[in-house]
């Protein structure tokens, strides 16, 4: 059942008013949850990202290294 559905559920019940504190609180820390596995996700992601910002940088380095040494190499063999 949703959060939403269950929240609906409890207003057309007409619980008394411990009942629905306690159900609403209930509601509230539910999404807390996701809301912070959502933000751990977000984290991962953005490690993911700077993982392979940091690949690509060092392959560009290695390929400008590889064009010098190949620069050199042609003007030795010309």
């Amino acid at each position: 059942m949703s959060i939403l559905s269950s929240i609906v559920n409890f207003i057309k019940r007409a619980p008394s008013t411990s009942k629905a504190i306690a159900g609403f609180n209930k509601a509230i820390a539910e999404l807390d949850a996701v809301v912070e596995h959502h933000n751990v996700k977000a984290e991962l992601l953005d490690a993911q990202i700077a993982v392979k910002v940091a690949a690509q940088a060092a392959a560009k380095e290695a390929a400008a290294e590889a064009d010098k040494i190949a620069k050199r190499i042609r003007k030795l063999v010309a």
